[in-house]
């Protein structure tokens, strides 16, 4: 679990992906897939975009929120999403619209 700002998220993001917080192998460990899906390994998910763009992140919850963080490979491109939980339906379908679109614009 993690509390923080969305800029925090992005920078926690940035230095796991851009190699700064884990040896090169224990980061390909957490790209490997290990569910059937094969679209999550070891605390890290992944998302392909529309525009074949893929991203790396993950998603949490807690009592009065949600937030959603993915960064390309490269770190160069990164999107943050914080939403209120009190949605009549699952908000991941419209979140995945958002990430295509700011990851694909």
């Amino acid at each position: 679990d993690m509390i923080s700002t969305t800029r925090d998220l992005n920078r926690f993001f940035a230095a796991l992906l851009g190699g700064h917080l884990l040896p090169a192998r224990l980061l390909d460990a957490m790209k490997t897939p290990g569910t059937p899906d094969g679209k999550y390994g070891l605390g890290l998910s992944w998302h392909d975009t529309t525009c074949k763009v893929r991203v790396y992140g993950n998603d949490g919850d807690a009592l009065a929120y949600q937030a959603y963080s993915f960064s390309t490979e490269d770190t160069r491109r990164q999107v943050t999403i914080a939403v209120t939980p009190h949605l009549p339906d699952n908000p991941d379908k419209s979140v995945d619209a958002f990430v295509d679109q700011a990851i694909c614009r």
